[in-house]
């Protein structure tokens, strides 16, 4: 915790340099209602992120007005309705399928089983796949841009370009990706509402529509939201001495569902096909593994998102196999 607060601070200054003290102290706000969740978290983290909703709104209208009016002025949204194409699924890991970690190995490896057109994105051979200004490569280098930030910008840049599905290295895929739910659809996320009490935590994700970044779909190329992230990504990126917020892209979902009437409406048509369990695989990664309860969850859904630097054990105190140890054992001999 003390390192958190510690990076929190250092963050307020930078924010404060580079834009706004009052964007920073909202930002600030935010983050320590993340990580301490206070009994009024829900209602200091919806005022703070609607504060900084309103900064970013103006700012990223004033300085880049180009790119906004660009997707403004485009008009070839509907043209993805109904199309069919061979869908990829994206997945990226820098350093390449040999240094996964054990959970990223078995996720990437339970993909494989069960789907087609999986193509695994590295460091070493994103260029044969999308051409990104070298100023961006240079701040991934040198640690101005983190791996997280450059997986946003690759991401929403395949999808521009290519379409298909992306999904984080971090999603357990439990069976074949039901395309045939929403392959016609030109744009799906897993989504699907959660609980919320007063220490939960607002997020843009959670307004109106409902997404997940880390699994997002368009059944053909150049549909309009991921041409606007990508494109904004990439200037941020390359104009911006600091990354304006951690989760900046998904602001820009969010940005252009309340700006681009079409996209508000493709992102509400999701609703059709809801994930509601795609979060609770992770909250049982240390308990016993039980058969029945794996099956009810993934007699709904297809995909859960996992994290492989949660402090998760492969067996309880007193020797059973956990749900993490099971994952695992398809690759290892937990």
């Amino acid at each position: 915790m003390i390192l958190h607060i510690k990076k929190l601070f250092i963050d307020l200054y930078f924010k404060t340099k580079y834009y706004n003290f009052l964007y920073a102290f909202w930002d600030f706000l935010w983050w320590i209602c993340f990580y301490t969740r206070p009994p009024f978290a829900y209602k200091i983290s919806s005022l703070a992120i609607n504060k900084k909703t309103k900064w970013l709104d103006k700012y990223i209208e004033r300085n880049y007005a180009d790119i906004i009016q660009r997707i403004s002025n485009k008009c070839n949204i509907n043209l993805l309705n109904n199309q069919k194409f061979k869908s990829n699924i994206w997945v990226f890991w820098g350093q390449g399928k040999a240094a996964m970690p054990p959970l990223i190995r078995a996720c990437y490896d339970q993909l494989l089983k069960n789907n087609k057109d999986v193509i695994l994105v590295t460091s070493t051979n994103v260029e044969d796949y999308i051409q990104l200004p070298e100023i961006i490569y240079r701040k991934v280098r040198d640690g101005r841009i983190t791996w997280a930030h450059f997986s946003d910008i690759i991401r929403t840049t395949l999808l521009a370009k290519y379409g298909g599905l992306w999904l984080d290295a971090t999603c357990w895929v439990s069976k074949e990706i039901p395309f045939e739910k929403f392959g016609k659809m030109p744009f799906y996320s897993a989504n699907g509402l959660v609980s919320i009490n007063s220490r939960s935590i607002r997020f843009w994700t959670s307004f109106k529509w409902n997404w997940s970044s880390w699994c997002m779909f368009s059944n053909a190329p150049n549909y309009n939201l991921f041409c606007f992230v990508s494109e904004m990504l990439q200037n941020i990126a390359m104009r911006e001495c600091y990354w304006p917020d951690y989760v900046i892209q998904d602001y820009l979902i969010y940005y252009a569902c309340r700006h681009f009437p079409q996209i508000g409406q493709d992102m509400e048509s999701c609703k059709k096909y809801e994930c509601k369990y795609r979060n609770q695989l992770a909250s049982l990664m240390n308990q016993p593994y039980d058969t029945d309860v794996y099956n009810q969850l993934t007699e709904f859904d297809f995909v859960f998102k996992l994290s492989f630097r949660s402090r998760w054990k492969s067996k309880t105190k007193d020797g059973r196999q956990t749900f993490y140890g099971k994952l695992l054992s398809t690759i290892y001999n937990y």
